[in-house]
């Protein structure tokens, strides 16, 4: 589920990441999820896209990087769809459903 404009930039040689942008990693794409991002993706900030099915759950650091209502994920080879504004529990724990 892409939500931001297809903006692709490079993170390694990307300034501060914005809002928006998509950059790859590790062989990976993820967007960016708050304005001037300088985590690296994958630790926090930052949300996997994924072409086909849904990206792996990773335990939001807070606010900037939880989870919006209706986002789905894949965790524990099953797939959830959050159902809690602002989700920071892991899918099974609270406010997610599977799908």
């Amino acid at each position: 589920m892409r939500i931001y404009p297809d903006t692709t930039v490079d993170y390694e040689f990307a300034e501060l990441g914005t809002l928006g942008y998509t950059g790859t990693h590790n062989g990976k794409t993820w967007d960016s999820l708050i304005a001037n991002n300088t985590f690296t993706p994958g630790v926090a900030n930052w949300r996997e896209f994924v072409e086909d099915g849904f990206p792996a759950w990773l335990q939001p650091t807070g606010a900037g990087d939880a989870y919006p209502v209706g986002f789905r994920v894949s965790h524990l080879s099953q797939n959830w769809q959050n159902t809690s504004p602002a989700n920071t529990f892991a899918p099974g724990v609270f406010g997610w459903t599977v799908v």
